[in-house]
Formats: structure tokens, sequence, C-alpha cells
């Protein structure tokens, strides 16, 4: 697989082509006073290159405009170690740091490696599914479900067939009888008090409040309802 890649330096000599000669190079920017609208992108890593032209805060300024515009891997080459920028650098939002003195060699090894996971990782995230509830997101490979604060809650299997029950029927009720068809494939030991079991267990997981739960709504007498909050 081939990446494509932007390199950002202000050093007409810079090693980021030599790096970067197994890459798809879109670009080699000779500045770090860029226009570019990274937000519309197709590039898999951007890497900027430290070099003495280029203070510390100006890396800083471009990794601040990156971060909240490019989802892809940001990479730095550093002249040398010091640890109060990388550390800066890091909280920043920089997903790894290679050193010049290294060889070309093993900083795209470096750079490869990272890709590969990171690409993982974003078929992974394509899984997760909203149906319209953007607090809550569910992730069919692992049965979990995704919070607005960014927490990942593991989902029993009954739990998750149930959200995703809700959730495919957004603000509409599901009665109980459905529920029991879906879940429990109209078993006949199964009855409401197992919905209702499960309903608690699920917001215990889900809401913030069980006394005034903001998704999963009672509708009295017929079953629950999953509110687009």
């Amino acid at each position: 697989m081939t990446y494509k890649s932007i390199a950002i330096t202000d050093g007409e000599e810079s090693r980021l082509k030599d790096i970067l000669s197994s890459f798809d190079l879109l670009d080699l920017s000779f500045t770090t006073e860029t226009n570019i609208d990274f937000s519309h992108i197709d590039a898999d890593l951007i890497i900027i290159e430290e070099i003495k032209t280029i203070s510390s805060i100006n890396i800083l300024n471009l990794l601040f405009e990156l971060r909240k515009n490019f989802s892809g891997l940001i990479w730095l080459l550093s002249t040398k170690y010091e640890e109060k920028n990388e550390i800066l650098y890091y909280k920043m939002g920089v997903d790894g740091i290679s050193y010049s003195d290294r060889s070309s060699e093993l900083i795209q090894l470096q750079l490869t490696s990272t890709l590969k996971r990171n690409c993982k990782k974003r078929t992974y995230i394509s899984n997760i599914n909203t149906n319209g509830v953007p607090s809550l997101k569910l992730n069919s490979i692992n049965m979990s479900v995704h919070k607005e604060d960014g927490e990942e809650i593991s989902l029993t299997r009954s739990e998750y067939n149930v959200l995703n029950l809700l959730m495919e029927n957004l603000n509409n009720t599901v009665t109980y009888e459905e529920m029991l068809s879906v879940i429990w494939n109209d078993d006949k030991r199964s009855n409401k008090y197992k919905i209702s079991n499960l309903i608690f267990h699920l917001r215990s997981k889900v809401e913030n409040d069980l006394k005034k739960p903001k998704y999963i709504k009672t509708v009295r007498s017929k079953g629950y309802m999953l509110k687009k909050s």
C-alpha cells in the first residue's frame, strides 16, 4: 500500500524527499506559514521538519491548526531530543517524533508501521454506528457503546441488540413484544420483567442520571423509546 504524504519544511536541502521516497508525496511546502485547507486534503500523513529557522512556537501554532482540521497522522522530524519541547508537541497532537540523526530507512519503517496501525483504527471506527443519535455510538465489532464524553463501554449481546433495535426505531416506541421477538426469539420463558431488567442495566451504562433518563424513555404499558438527544 502506498501512503499519501505532505511534507512541511523551510529547508531547501530537506531530508524529507529521501525519507518519503517510498510514499506518494503530494506536496513539499517550504514554509510553515501555510494557507492550505487541511480539512480537504486526502492524505494519510503530514510530516513537519524541525530546523533552526523554524521556531518551536511556529511549530506549535501549526500543530494546533492541523489537529483542528486534519484527521490523519501528524509526524515531526526533530533535530535533537529536548524533553520540554517534545512534551509540548505531544500535547498539541503530534502522533510521533523521529530524529534527524537516524537513518532514512529507520524513519520510513517508523512511519509505515504507525500508518498501518492508524489505517486499521480508521477501519475500526468506520464500524461505529450512530443511527441518528450522535451522543451514543454503537460499535458492531466489539459490541460496545461510545458515550458523548468519549468513554467506551462494553455491552452484553442482549444489551447491544436492544440498543441497536431502539436506535433503528429512533423516536418511535418499540413494544415489549418486538423486543422479546428480536432478543429472545419469542422464548416463552421470556417476559416483560426480563426486558425491564435488561433496560435497567443498559440505562446504568449509558445514562448519567437513572432517575431522569436522557435517552431511553419508558412508554407506559407499551415498551421503550430512544429519544434523539
